[in-house]
């Protein structure tokens, strides 16, 4: 996964990488590692399928918001839409 990502052996980028992670989440983990050229850095790794996930997700979520927003009233003027969209945009 790394080698399609990067478009690279990984060896050719990194001179170690940590195996054990510093960090993790639902969506990925942390793991730290040293460039070729000797710089520390960490290397955030998703988790296999969890993009798949994220857009089955949102997809979810923009027809609820949908619902929500063509039952009009106090819920639709929080434009539930436009919330999910920017949620969308920035992850």
């Amino acid at each position: 996964a790394m080698t399609r990502a990067f478009q690279r052996d990984p060896a050719e980028l990194f001179a170690s990488i940590d195996p054990v992670p510093v960090g993790a989440a639902s969506i990925a983990q942390v793991h730290r590692g040293v460039t070729t050229d000797g710089r520390t850095v960490a290397i955030k790794v998703l988790r296999p399928g969890v993009e798949e996930d994220f857009t089955r997700a949102i997809d979810t979520y923009e027809w609820a918001t949908a619902q929500v927003e063509a039952m009009g009233g106090e819920l639709s003027r929080l434009r539930p839409r436009l919330v999910i969209e920017t949620f969308k945009r920035w992850t």
